[in-house]
């Protein structure tokens, strides 16, 4: 019979926040902030061809920044990450309502994990290749990692595999790495007390 692993190494938290206004993303920063600490990295903003679902969701050009937070988080948690932010984006939503801003939803938050192996995006849309993690959360493997190399899957979106994104995915990796390896120096290294 198999062993239940209880330990795994914690996960990368990646952010990525999609918006047409700027100021919607400042908003957004400074609950992310607050919320799950500092950002280590970000890239964009990138233009990109919408999804027909990002499309009915706004009206216009969207733009895409990606954050990559310093604290590692557990890797259970990508279901409560996307509930915090789906949080977000409705106290922004309802700031937007109150402005008399005509969009319907002025920034979308997805927050993934990054492991040493995996890319992992939050959904609250169900597809055949996204497993439920719990509160209307769904986990897709967007992207695959060997031999140090991202490599894609039939239903990657395509702006996962613009080459900034995937040059910062790659930065954020060995940032990961280290810190795994720091985390491991650390719990490994005997008390001086």
């Amino acid at each position: 019979m198999s062993k239940l692993q209880t330990q795994k190494d914690p996960a990368k938290l990646i952010v990525s926040c999609f918006f047409k206004e700027d100021r919607w993303l400042l908003h957004a920063l400074d609950h992310l902030v607050n919320r799950f600490g500092s950002v280590e990295r970000r890239v964009g903003p990138l233009y990109f061809t919408m999804s027909d679902y990002q499309r009915s969701q706004a009206e216009g050009e969207m733009k895409k920044v990606m954050l990559d937070f310093r604290d590692l988080v557990p890797r259970e948690s990508l279901a409560s990450l996307k509930v915090r932010c789906h949080e977000i984006e409705m106290q922004l939503l309802r700031q937007a309502q109150d402005e008399n801003v005509i969009a319907s939803r002025p920034i979308n938050l997805d927050p993934s994990h990054l492991f040493t192996d995996k890319f992992i995006v939050s959904s609250s849309r169900d597809k055949p290749h996204r497993l439920y993690l719990g509160h209307g959360v769904f986990g897709e493997l967007t992207l695959m990692i060997r031999q140090g190399h991202f490599e894609s899957l039939p239903w990657t979106y395509a702006d996962y595999l613009e080459p900034e994104v995937l040059n910062f995915l790659s930065g954020a990796r060995r940032r990961y790495l280290h810190s795994l390896q720091g985390a491991l120096t650390t719990t490994e290294a005997p008390s001086s007390l």
